[in-house]
């Protein structure tokens, strides 16, 4: 590999650090969403966003999709964690990564 090749390499931002970029903003986006929504609605009251395409209810969900395994907290943040460092690992032993994979990485540990 010729040197200046090889500068150039060194000089490029590792997945990990840009996967802990892209997750930090969607986290922040989530949790802005959220307090919004919880300081102008009570749980169960709704509004039209965009009539008829996207409808707003304010829920409050303890469990996985449609409420499955509902009050089993501690499953979630035991299995999150493990997802969770998983991913980082991988993120920080691989230096190249397609795209693709470096998006799904991080909108899986932003929370999406």
């Amino acid at each position: 590999m010729p040197a200046g090749q090889r500068a150039k390499d060194q000089t490029l931002t590792p997945p990990a650090t840009k996967a802990a970029a892209i997750s930090a903003l969607l986290v922040a986006a989530d949790q802005l969403t959220k307090s919004l929504v919880t300081a102008a609605f009570l749980p169960g009251e709704s509004v039209w966003i965009a009539r008829p395409l996207l409808h707003l209810t304010y829920v409050q969900n303890t469990g996985a999709a449609f409420g499955l395994l509902k009050g089993q907290q501690l499953l979630f943040l035991v299995m999150s964690a493990v997802v969770i460092g998983w991913i980082a690992r991988e993120l920080l032993i691989h230096h190249a990564m397609a795209a693709r994979v470096l998006w799904g990485c991080a909108l899986i540990l932003g929370g999406a």
